[in-house]
């Protein structure tokens, strides 16, 4: 949501953190400033810069090898087309979600339905011109 992901290494003896290396510093920013100390699950999550430059990947055979993922050439990066309006869109997380290219027969009833059916909540709802 913040930026395009590159690598993330979830660390090996502490497996409740983990590295994450965003395509550019700005990203990185963005993702701590929206996240740090934020309720998930009901604990407090910490999001700070880490000391590292970049994620490794871990050599072939090493016991952590499963622990890291590379995405780099992930072809659903959102940010990689310089001056993208995705830049435009980010906001810290909220309880209200915005929906778009809904088809013109769909009725507000489908919609909550959608939702609820999996035991969620919508509290209140709104179809824009």
């Amino acid at each position: 949501v913040y930026g395009d992901v590159q690598r993330v290494k979830i660390l090996y003896n502490k497996k409740d953190s983990a590295l994450i290396q965003m395509a550019e510093p700005h990203q990185a920013y963005l993702a701590m400033n929206h996240l740090d100390k934020l309720r998930l699950w009901g604990k407090s999550i910490r999001v700070m810069a880490s000391k590292h430059q970049a994620v490794q990947l871990p050599k072939e055979g090493q016991p952590d090898a499963g622990l890291t993922r590379d995405y780099a050439q992930n072809p659903l990066h959102r940010f990689k087309k310089p001056g993208s309006k995705n830049y435009q869109n980010i906001y810290p997380p909220s309880a209200t979600l915005h929906l778009s290219n809904i088809p013109a027969t769909v009725t507000e009833e489908e919609i909550r339905e959608a939702f609820t059916k999996d035991e969620f909540e919508v509290k209140a709802f709104k179809f824009f011109p």
